[in-house]
């Protein structure tokens, strides 16, 4: 069975054709997993993966402010010797 052309282009301009509708088709199934929820349940499940990311996010923040003040306090109280 031949190939069914309804358009003749110059080899040049299809294959920069064709690698344009190939880029946009990645760049679109890239984008897929950002769309907004389809149904409710999937938006509740996405809010409650955020909130889990952010809470142990904040876990980290915390322990390396913690960290930080421990480490500060710890060089103030030592006087540094020359």
């Amino acid at each position: 069975m031949g190939r069914l052309r309804y358009l003749t282009l110059e080899p040049r301009l299809e294959r920069w054709l064709t690698i344009a509708l190939v880029l946009l088709f990645w760049m679109q199934a890239a984008l897929w997993p950002w769309r907004p929820c389809a149904t409710a349940s999937t938006c509740a499940a996405s809010v409650q993966r955020a909130d889990t990311l952010l809470q142990s996010s904040e876990a980290v923040i915390l322990f390396l402010a913690g960290l930080v003040i421990w480490e500060l306090r710890r060089c103030w109280r030592s006087p540094i010797s020359a």
